[in-house]
């Protein structure tokens, strides 16, 4: 069973057809650390990307003691290039969006921007496809805020 922000977001399940609860927990550490170095790129992984990140996680459907795990890891002056799997490069662009939405949480700084480019580059991910992201992540900001600032009329 599939979360309703794994459902929401990436259409609850991987491009190879698995569930959160079908997907190996070393592939969901590896993409999940991978998420926190690059959005530590721009020198820091913030409380506000931590706790976005975290309930992410929680949303998707992340076992608890896989989540408690990440919270110990701390990404600083980690190497993308050891964790990052690169066997599941069915799953990049949905790693992709998630970086891109963790590491906007407090500003999408030109370093964050960076890394993500160039993993993505090494996952396989085109540039115009991570534009796209970006492109789709300021959208669904934008609709967003408009149906907050709509409902508190």
């Amino acid at each position: 069973m599939s979360s309703y922000a794994l459902n929401y977001f990436h259409g609850g399940k991987t491009d190879q057809g698995l569930t959160q609860e079908q997907l190996p927990p070393e592939v969901t550490v590896a993409f999940a650390k991978s998420t926190m170095i690059l959005a530590s790129a721009d020198g820091a992984f913030s409380d506000a990307e931590r706790n976005e990140f975290t309930s992410m996680l929680e949303g998707f459907g992340v076992p608890a003691p896989i989540v408690a795990e990440l919270a110990g890891f701390d990404p600083a002056g980690k190497a993308l290039a050891d964790y990052l799997p690169l066997k599941h490069r069915g799953m990049a662009r949905h790693f992709i969006y998630d970086a891109i939405k963790v590491s906007q949480v407090d500003g999408y700084h030109d370093k964050e921007r960076a890394a993500i480019h160039a993993a993505a580059a090494s996952i396989g991910v085109n540039e115009s496809v991570v534009v796209a992201i970006e492109g789709l992540i300021n959208v669904e900001t934008a609709l967003r805020d408009a149906r907050i600032a709509l409902l508190r009329g």
